[in-house]
């Protein structure tokens, strides 16, 4: 499938697929705490209660209003806050590729390259390819941290090719690596 064919939208200024136009009602299941007990207008006036003073309940977020709060923790560079999130959204949808590339983008921030790059590749199979160009400039980043020299040129020399977006980045890149 091509980008241009998927609907997409901006949330805090990063690109995402736009699910809303795809599927209908996408929503996430989130805990929340409902605070209960007794009001505290009427606590000091000797009612006395044995009741819990919250309990957790499972609610439905529309998905969009669920992934724009991870996005603005992304944009102020909330790693690992953000990542919980995707986490959320992937236990839920397995084949989010908002999630899966986001998240690729927080473990190599966090330093996690292993994880970074299991997302990345899921990002390079995914039928949507929103991310691919991207994706493979933060694989090919992943790989020089792993000291895997020869995949990370390979990858460079693919995107120097096809003249990805990456491509003066990636020109750079290979002349770092093979030093």
């Amino acid at each position: 499938m091509q980008t241009n064919l998927i609907p997409l939208v901006s949330i805090h200024g990063l690109i995402n697929v736009n699910y809303e136009k795809i599927e209908d009602n996408k929503t996430v299941a989130v805990q929340t705490i409902v605070v209960t007990g007794t009001p505290a207008n009427i606590e000091n006036l000797g009612d006395k209660t044995s009741a819990p003073s919250h309990e957790t309940k499972l609610v439905k977020v529309p998905y969009v209003t669920y992934l724009s709060e991870i996005q603005f923790d992304f944009s102020h560079n909330k790693f690992k806050k953000a990542l919980k999130g995707y986490q959320k959204i992937l236990e839920q949808y397995p084949n989010d590729l908002n999630a899966h590339f986001y998240s690729a983008i927080c473990y190599y921030n966090l330093n996690q390259s292993p994880k970074a790059l299991k997302e990345l590749e899921i990002v390079q199979t995914h039928p949507y390819d929103t991310f691919r160009q991207e994706g493979n400039w933060y694989k090919a980043s992943v790989l020089y941290d792993l000291g895997r020299k020869e995949e990370c040129i390979d990858l460079l020399d693919s995107i120097i090719k096809k003249e990805e977006f990456y491509a003066s980045q990636a020109r750079e890149m290979k002349l770092k690596v093979k030093k």
